[in-house]
C-alpha cells in the first residue's frame, strides 16, 4: 500500500486535465512502460470519495478531446448526470 496521494489525469501530451484526492493507494502490478525506457505502468487500486460511478467515460471524452460541444450531457439519465457534473466541475480549469 503506497498510501494517500493526489491522481492527476492527463491529456496524450501530459498536460493536467483534472485530480482527485486519493485514500488507500495499493499497487497491484507494474509492467515496463511503452513510454519510455526507465519508465513503468502501473495497475493500482485506490478509494476517492469524488470519483463517481460512470465519470470513466467522461474523463475519455475530456482526454480524447470529444468532448467538443454543448449539450452533450443531454443524452444522459438522471442516474449518469451526477458523474457528467462532477467531471465538469474537477476539470473546470
Amino acid at each position: 500500500m503506497a498510501g494517500n496521494a493526489w491522481f492527476e489525469l492527463l491529456d496524450g501530451g501530459g498536460a493536467t486535465m483534472g485530480s482527485y484526492f486519493v485514500n488507500e493507494v495499493t499497487v497491484i502490478d507494474v509492467k515496463p512502460s511503452a513510454g519510455g525506457a526507465g519508465l513503468v505502468d502501473l495497475t493500482v487500486a485506490l478509494w476517492c470519495e469524488n470519483a463517481l460511478p460512470g465519470a470513466e467515460r467522461l474523463w475519455e471524452l475530456v482526454r480524447t478531446r470529444r468532448l467538443n460541444h454543448t449539450g452533450m450531457w443531454h443524452e444522459l439519465t438522471p442516474e449518469d448526470r451526477p458523474a457528467w457534473l462532477s467531471v465538469a466541475l474537477w476539470s473546470r480549469e
